[in-house]
């Protein structure tokens, strides 16, 4: 025996490929030892037997016309195949046939195979599971998208068809950026990722945020979005699980604005309990020291001279004016809310109502200089006692909130088809939060109000209510130079 004759033994026999020689008629002549091995026959029982014995008949068909092909000098790829091994037992082996000749004599086929049935088991496992997880996906709740490190959508469930209006076919292999996230978002989320594959760092992975999402209608919508990161053959991907929460939080809107008006009305409720307080020791304060002052005019008038009954009766009448207001104010308050305040508009000269309001108020607060200046008179059509009644609040508030200053100063002027007043303090001022609540009903700012026990907060919501019958508006603003400015914006062709 010759070199190459101990070299092709021993490749024969020691191979762990299968090797078989198959006579022209499909006899077998010989098979290797990882043949008998692989397939559990001993040589004597399968020698001289035809190799479809050994071939599962549901690819016997196959194999000969592959067989038939390699015979005519066919080219051929490699063959899958089904052996039955000793027990009836499955064999998965992959290989090929060539045919060989001496002397231009066909002698046999020669097949080289291996066996390939665990590898083919752990593909029929692993696309079982690739089945279970692509069931897993189109049956989730939340929306399952996975993209690759290029941001290409390889995956989108039912679910993500339904809250983003694509189909699957019209978003795989395609740039997920482009579909789903608004466009100001979308450097962002490329720089996320570029720092993801640079660093290996993720701020948002695994974290459950909100963030902001677009349909296939451009519809801009809040989502709940969790993202993980999964390494495959030496490439990420990164899979998201997202949900519309569009409804979740119209409904947690609609809560806090329930906790709002619950918290409103209790607030109001507790106004109106202050009122009540208030109005009631308003309303028996006059009262008490009307009487008393009666009673003393009373008994003063028999014993006493009359210039001092005289000023007693002074008293009684001044808190009889107190009280008259009073229960004015409370009538307008009555007539506001049942819709029935009622304005009766004439044309007015409205320069001289205001200097009016303000001689008399220079009379009555002499702690105060108040100026007023108009360039000219404005006649336009008003309720002339109730436009006097709002600048004798505003007057009395100014004088009343700047006890530390010393001037008041109020100015008219027309600003195109509107008469603009306003009533300077150089007071505490109003913060800013406080500015639009100071309208409201029974509403006292703290910062004044401790300085004025008597105050029912009714004051400046019926100014509000006659300015708005009127068709015109009030406000107040801060002053940069300290306190607080009011306007009073009245049309003049109304």
């Amino acid at each position: 025996m010759n070199l190459t004759d101990v070299y092709f033994k021993d490749l024969f026999e020691n191979t762990s490929d299968l090797i078989q020689y198959v006579s022209l008629e499909g006899e077998i002549e010989m098979v290797n030892p990882a043949w008998l091995l692989n397939l559990g026959y001993a040589l004597e029982e399968v020698k001289g037997k035809s190799i479809y014995e050994f071939i599962d008949p549901a690819e016997a068909d196959t194999y000969k016309t592959y067989r038939d092909a390699c015979i005519n000098h066919q080219n051929r790829d490699d063959l899958e195949i089904t052996f039955i091994a000793k027990g009836m037992i499955p064999v998965i082996l992959e290989g090929h046939l060539r045919p060989f000749f001496h002397e231009n004599k066909f002698l046999h086929t020669r097949g080289v195979f291996r066996n390939i049935t665990v590898k083919k088991e752990k593909e029929k496992l692993q696309q079982e599971h690739l089945l279970k997880f692509s069931q897993f996906l189109e049956n989730a709740p939340d929306a399952v998208v996975i993209i690759d490190e290029q941001q290409i959508i390889v995956e989108w469930n039912l679910k993500a068809s339904e809250i983003f209006g694509y189909s699957r076919k019209e978003v795989i292999n395609q740039q997920l950026a482009a579909f789903i996230i608004p466009i100001e978002y979308r450097e962002a989320h490329h720089r996320g990722l570029r720092h993801f594959l640079a660093t290996g760092e993720g701020p948002v992975l695994n974290k459950t945020i909100e963030v902001p999402a677009i349909d296939k209608s451009n519809r801009e919508f809040p989502i709940n979005l969790n993202i993980s990161s999964v390494k495959l053959q030496d490439q990420w991907f990164f899979i998201a699980f997202m949900n519309d929460i569009s409804e979740k939080k119209k409904n947690e809107q609609i809560l806090r604005q329930k906790d709002l008006e619950l918290e409103k009305t209790k607030l109001e409720d507790a106004q109106k309990m202050d009122f009540l307080t208030i109005a009631s020791h308003e309303l028996k304060t006059p009262l008490t020291s009307m009487k008393a002052y009666v009673q003393l005019a009373l008994r003063e008038i028999e014993t006493r001279p009359t210039e001092q009954v005289i000023n007693l009766l002074r008293k009684a009448d001044s808190f009889s004016d107190k009280l008259n207001k009073l229960i004015l104010n409370l009538l307008d308050i009555s007539k506001i809310q049942s819709g029935k305040l009622r304005v009766e508009k004439q044309p007015t000269d409205i320069t001289s109502l205001v200097r009016d309001v303000v001689n008399s108020s220079q009379l009555l607060y002499t702690s105060h200089i108040i100026s007023f200046r108009s360039d000219k008179d404005y006649i336009i059509n008003i309720d002339r006692s109730r436009i006097e009644q709002v600048f004798v609040n505003l007057i009395n508030n100014a004088v009343k909130y700047s006890p530390k200053a010393d001037k008041v100063e109020i100015e008219i002027k027309q600003k195109q088809d509107f008469i603009y007043i306003s009533v300077k303090d150089y007071g505490t001022g109003i913060e800013s939060i406080n500015q639009t609540k100071v309208f409201e009903k029974f509403y006292r700012v703290d910062e004044l109000s401790k300085n004025d026990t008597q105050s029912l907060g009714i004051g400046l919501y019926i100014s509000s209510e006659i300015v708005k019958q009127h068709g015109g508006k009030i406000w107040v603003e801060n002053n940069n130079s300290g306190g607080a400015t009011f306007f009073v914006v009245l049309p003049v062709n109304v």
